[in-house]
């Protein structure tokens, strides 16, 4: 009894140890991070609510991504209003914050998925470091505010209806009426949570359904109450306006230069069946995929519940894209949501493999401990590029260069503007950034702001690029770039005065 009382003190010290120091890390590190191109259309969507909220201005009916969730955006900008925050710099560095945090969140509470569902501390804590510790997810944890904050949102609304399954009492029932309407609000496919949830409930009380009448009763009147109170699009004519968003964001897609997949460019509507399994695969680490095919078999075989939910978490998303050609691009970010439970079934595997074959277990600790650390170096070797990251199963970066899109986020122009601006003392420096990242130039120190952006690489003295949907290289001198693991993933190129005006660059449609 005292042993085991002392291994669990031993592992509650860990565990706060763990979180005490990735909070720390994640605070000391999130300036680090450069201007992801989809954030000033995030912040953007967040003002349009902001502005039919508190101002009265109903443009945001007519606004273009109207149906995008806001329930995370619509916040983001009224703290940096009430803060007061008008630097462009510091606003961005806010999201990164914010995005962090709620990120952080979802690692604790699913830690505490896991710790529950193992029964063990120790598998709780192994599951919070496998979230954390993709080297994409890690890197995009700080700026990704729509995938990343989506998940995480996913995550805590998962946590409390199966606390609602557990003990369905009315408060209960509330709290994840709650959850579920946050994670609704932010992408639709958050309603995936009741498929996963109310047939649990069901299955468990079926013997006493009278007794859980009333919590079931406060759940849907108080989840229609959130839903229409997180998403401002609804509150005139919520009935319709919801099924315009189901049907708006079906085919959503706002890429469109075509997504480079094995070589060759392809439009977001026309990408193969294989592209998201794929991207999954090439960008995940390979022990990882290992112990999540492990974990699927055991959980196909022996069928138990917490087992066969995350399956179906993982597996109806993707079946869902692949029977309607759903648009797809920038990889499997917009299915970043189904990772927590890819981990769970990972752990799933790790853990029969634990209790099943107990001669191997020093082995198979240092095996894991040796890929543990392995990705860990990636990520503190290319810091902050770790969202360039590619398996074994690609051959690294290396092999998906030139066959798939790298720094499709353009977070390597930041230190390549401010690369350009110590360089050039002017007042002002014409400079042409690649297709769709010049609002970079906004958000940089003062001290960098210098810039004049061209909507054209005529006139040009600067051209950055970070390769996508380009099909030439400016044959001008390269005067400096960012490498990952050797591998280029911007380019800075210098445009001398007697070639002025600049070529034009052919792009790839």
């Amino acid at each position: 009894m005292k042993e085991k009382l002392h291994e669990f003190k031993n592992s509650k010290i860990i565990v706060i140890i763990f979180f005490v120091a990735y909070l720390i890390l994640g605070l000391s590190i999130f300036r680090d991070y450069g201007m992801s191109w989809d954030e000033s259309i995030s912040r953007w969507d967040g003002y349009k609510a902001y502005q039919y909220v508190f101002e009265g201005d109903k443009s945001l009916l007519q606004y273009y991504d109207r149906y995008y969730g806001t329930a995370f955006e619509l916040p983001l900008y009224t703290l940096e209003k009430w803060l007061g925050i008008t630097d462009p710099e510091m606003t961005i560095f806010s999201r990164h914050i914010a995005t962090f945090l709620l990120f952080y969140i979802g690692v604790i509470v699913f830690y505490l998925l896991c710790a529950e569902n193992f029964r063990s501390k120790w598998w709780g804590l192994l599951g919070a470091i496998l979230l954390v510790l993709h080297p994409r997810i890690f890197a995009e944890s700080f700026y990704n505010s729509k995938d990343i904050g989506f998940m995480s949102a996913f995550v805590i609304s998962f946590y409390f209806g199966m606390r609602f399954v557990q003990k369905p009492t009315g408060f209960r029932a509330f709290l994840f009426a709650a959850a579920s309407g946050f994670a609704i609000d932010m992408r639709i496919i958050g309603g995936l949570v009741h498929v996963l949830i109310l047939p649990q409930l069901l299955l468990v009380t079926h013997k006493r359904l009278k007794s859980i009448i009333k919590p079931i009763l406060i759940y849907i009147v108080s989840s229609v109450g959130f839903v229409y109170a997180f998403w401002p699009i609804l509150w005139e004519n919520p009935i319709v306006q919801f099924w315009n968003a189901i049907t708006y964001m079906g085919g959503y897609s706002q890429l469109g230069g075509g997504v480079l997949y094995f070589g060759e460019f392809i439009q977001a509507p026309d990408v193969p069946w294989h592209y998201l399994p794929v991207w999954i695969g090439i960008t995940t680490p390979v022990v990882y995929l290992a112990l999540f095919m492990v974990g699927l078999v055991c959980v196909l075989v022996k069928r138990d519940r917490w087992g066969l939910t995350l399956f179906c978490w993982f597996i109806i998303p993707i079946l869902f894209a692949l029977l309607t050609s759903l648009p797809l691009y920038d990889g499997w970010r917009h299915f970043y949501f189904i990772y927590p439970a890819f981990v769970g079934l990972a752990i799933s595997g790790l853990v029969h493999l634990w209790r099943k074959c107990a001669a191997t277990r020093i082995a198979g600790i240092v095996l894991f401990v040796l890929v543990v650390v392995s990705v860990s170096l990636f990520m503190i070797r290319n810091h902050p590029y770790q969202n360039v990251y590619f398996s074994e199963l690609i051959g690294g970066i290396a092999g998906a260069n030139n066959r798939f899109d790298l720094d499709y986020w353009g977070l390597s122009f930041k230190r390549g503007l401010q690369y350009v601006a110590k360089r050039d003392s002017d007042r002002q420096i014409p400079v042409f950034v690649a297709y769709g990242f010049e609002k970079q130039i906004l958000f940089l120190p003062k001290e960098y702001r210098r810039f004049v952006w061209l909507s054209d690489t005529k006139g040009a003295r600067y051209i950055l690029s970070n390769f996508r949907w380009q099909s030439n290289v400016p044959p001008y001198p390269e005067i400096y770039h960012i490498t990952v693991d050797g591998v280029k993933i911007m380019s800075v190129f210098q445009v001398p005065p007697e070639s002025l005006p600049a070529m034009r660059l052919d792009v790839s449609q």
